[in-house]
């Protein structure tokens, strides 16, 4: 992705090379989860919904990545992996948001989510956010 589809993409339509957001949902968000983890300086921000198993330990050069996380109650370990990499953000002092859907592994859920993760995550530029910022337990 990040030596051959971003420049593509860069070379034929009006974007920017970076930084660009990752996002996925269950398989998907921990691609986009490690993406951002291996390259910091392409991905600044990562939308990871029900993400099953993410890495275990935050990379030192991904400190100022912005995360926005969420799972529904009735996915029980897609919400706890999801929950548990939210709790390490925390603790490290990253920006993020974690919110939870009443519902399950879900598409619906997913693209319901979206937009929420995006106004979030492309909010001002100047202001990166809190750690912790918009953590909520329901939708």
């Amino acid at each position: 992705v990040t030596d051959e589809v971003i420049p593509w993409a860069a070379a034929r339509f009006p974007v920017s090379p970076a930084p660009w957001t990752s996002a996925g949902y269950s398989n998907g968000a921990v691609w986009a989860i490690a993406a951002a983890q291996r390259r910091p300086g392409i991905f600044t921000s990562v939308a990871a919904f029900s993400a099953g198993v993410p890495p275990q330990r935050i990379s030192r050069a991904s400190r100022g990545i912005r995360h926005y996380l969420a799972a529904g109650t009735l996915e029980p370990g897609f919400r706890r992996a999801t929950s548990g990499w939210a709790a390490r953000l925390e603790r490290a002092g990253m920006a993020h948001a974690y919110r939870e859907w009443p519902g399950g592994h879900d598409p619906y859920w997913w693209q319901r989510e979206l937009p929420a993760a995006l106004a979030w995550l492309f909010k001002e530029a100047g202001d990166p956010g809190r750690p912790g910022e918009g953590r909520t337990r329901a939708a």
